[in-house]
């Protein structure tokens, strides 16, 4: 964090190009996360569901949250696939 507050500081100043502490991500990855609940309180359960910028579905999870315990379960294909058709 302080080596971007100080790339922070310099970009008011100078171009990127000037900044030799400046280093250009590889990449930026946008993607939009939904969470189909489907019980709440304690405990809780749903799908977390992952969508590239196309609108794709890239992946999904189902999860089980209780006091202190949280647990994720990677989707397979036709799991994602099954959950996409009945939500």
């Amino acid at each position: 964090m302080a080596h971007l507050k100080k790339v922070e500081v310099l970009l008011q100043k100078k171009d990127q190009s000037e900044i030799e502490e400046y280093n250009e991500p590889l990449s930026v990855e946008i993607r939009k996360e939904v969470t189909v609940l489907l019980s709440g309180g304690g405990p809780s359960d749903g799908y977390i569901i992952y969508f590239d910028r196309d609108g794709e579905a890239s992946e999904g999870f189902y999860f089980f949250a209780d006091w202190f315990e949280y647990e994720q379960f990677k989707l397979s294909y036709e799991e994602l696939e099954r959950v996409l058709t009945v939500v």
